[in-house]
């Protein structure tokens, strides 16, 4: 259950679409700033200064979302498949157990 949950997490998050904020809603999380990088503040935090310098336009990104989505579909295919595999080497040793007790060997 937990690899199609975690899949499943992985192609909804896309298709999230954030709510539009209540006209009525005075204690909003981010308000908007244009003297900020990202356009955006939250007015709760205090405001620390950083270096221009270090903000660029472009990314530093590895590899593009698609290539993430497929990485993550394989780790939790392969984590799937780990949880599979234990549960079932345990039912085998058990097995293995019983059959040793009522064989009249050790295990």
């Amino acid at each position: 259950w937990f690899t199609f949950t975690v899949i499943t997490c992985i192609f909804a998050a896309l298709k999230i679409e954030p709510p539009a904020p209540h006209p009525d809603d005075d204690d909003r999380i981010l308000v908007e700033d244009q003297t900020s990088p990202v356009g955006f503040k939250v007015p709760n935090f205090p405001d620390y200064p950083f270096d221009q310098k270090l903000l660029n336009d472009e990314r530093a990104e590895c590899c593009s979302l698609r290539t993430e989505i497929i990485i993550g579909v394989i780790l939790c295919v392969l984590f799937g498949i780990g949880v599979v595999v234990t549960g079932i080497m345990e039912v085998v040793s058990h097995a293995d157990k019983i059959v040793a007790e009522h064989m009249g060997g050790d295990v």
